[in-house]
Parts: structure tokens; C-alpha cells; sequence
């Protein structure tokens, strides 16, 4: 019911974030969408896939309902899906001025990939290589964003890369 609920507030956030990309003036510009169409398009992605996500939790509070003879499955606080993501995303924010942008979020990446889906490490390390060159091929060199390269040897190996 909780992700049921936090869905809720997700589409009222982005319902609001629409009415606050349209009203963003233009300024005179000849631009028929103007400086509001770029989140307006986020916000209405990230709208649908809120709409998306709130639908497959009603079909499984719908089938929960149905189950509701079998007790439910209870799993540690430390093993909890939420506790895993934050502190990944911590120990990613650590690292990423010592590591450099490319192992860290190769590690980020392997590691969540491995906890929440894959359970495999050759697939899970396979992603993270993939999702690293996407990310550094598109921050880094097609955007131009200055990504952390890391100290010493990481340093200079970042600098073949980005």
C-alpha cells in the first residue's frame, strides 16, 4: 500500500512540474515549444512511467488480496532492498573523488545489477561495463561533462577514456 501511496505523490509532483514548464515564458522567442519543452518532456516520461509502475502495484496488491491465506515473507533490515540501494548510493558518493567516475560506476553499476536482478556475476559485471561505456560515451564525450577522474593511476587512465 505504501508504494501504492508514494506512486500517488509522484504523479501529483510531476502533475505540478507540467503546470510549472508551461507557464516558463518565452521571452520573444520564435521557439513554438520555448524553454519549457525540455521538462516538459522529462515530466511527462517520467509521468507515464509512474502510471506504469502504479498500475503493476495495484495488480499485485489485487493478487496479494487473493493470497492472503499464506503468511507473509519477512527478510532482515539489512537485506532490504531500500537499505541496499541507499547504501550503494553512498558508498558510490565516497568513491567517486578517489575512484574516478569510470571504476566507481562500474562497481555502482555490477553491484545493484547483481543484488536486485541478475544473481549472476559475469552478467552483472557485463552491465556494468556496458552501462559505464554508455554513460562515459555520452557524459563525457558527447556532452562534454566534466566527469571525477580519480587520483594517481586512475587519473591518468581516465584520461584515455574521457
Amino acid at each position: 500500500m505504501g508504494e501504492i501511496i508514494f506512486n500517488c505523490f509522484w504523479a501529483i509532483f510531476f502533475l505540478v512540474f507540467i503546470y510549472q514548464a508551461n507557464t516558463i515564458e518565452t521571452m520573444g522567442d520564435t521557439d513554438p515549444v520555448g524553454p519549457g519543452g525540455f521538462p516538459l518532456l522529462i515530466t511527462i516520461f517520467g509521468l507515464v512511467l509512474t502510471g506504469v509502475v502504479l498500475l503493476q502495484s495495484l495488480k499485485i496488491l489485487r493478487k496479494k488480496r487473493h493470497n492472503s491465506g499464506t503468511p507473509p515473507q519477512t527478510i532482515p533490515l539489512w537485506k532490504h532492498p531500500a537499505i541496499l540501494c541507499v547504501a550503494a548510493l553512498i558508498g558510490y558518493a565516497l568513491c567517486l573523488d578517489v575512484l574516478g567516475f569510470a571504476v566507481s560506476t562500474f562497481a555502482l553499476l555490477s553491484v545493484l545489477v547483481y543484488l536486485f536482478n541478475l544473481k549472476s556475476w559475469p552478467k552483472a559485471l557485463l552491465t556494468g561495463v556496458t552501462g559505464t561505456t554508455i554513460f562515459i560515451i555520452l557524459f563525457g564525450r558527447m556532452l562534454n561533462v566534466t566527469l571525477p577522474r580519480g587520483f594517481d593511476l586512475l587519473k591518468e587512465l581516465s584520461f584515455y577514456l574521457y
